[in-house]
């Protein structure tokens, strides 16, 4: 069984900063990039940017507790 894109994304947050916040940039508004790349680790999977965050959210935080 071949894995969707988000599953390796997750994978690799994880194991990279120890959650899964991320977000794929193209999702973003222009007022949201702002700033992005000194909070954020930006990377491409699959043709896909992605921006990791250095630390998670403290909204991302509470919505997965």
């Amino acid at each position: 069984m071949s894995r969707d894109i988000t599953e390796i994304i997750d994978d690799h947050c994880e194991e990279e900063f120890g959650h899964k916040d991320w977000v794929i940039i193209s999702t973003l508004s222009d007022q949201e990039k702002v700033g992005l790349d000194s909070v954020a680790v930006i990377k491409t999977y699959q043709g896909v940017q992605v921006a990791f965050y250095c630390d998670a959210r403290t909204s991302f935080i509470e919505e997965n507790s």
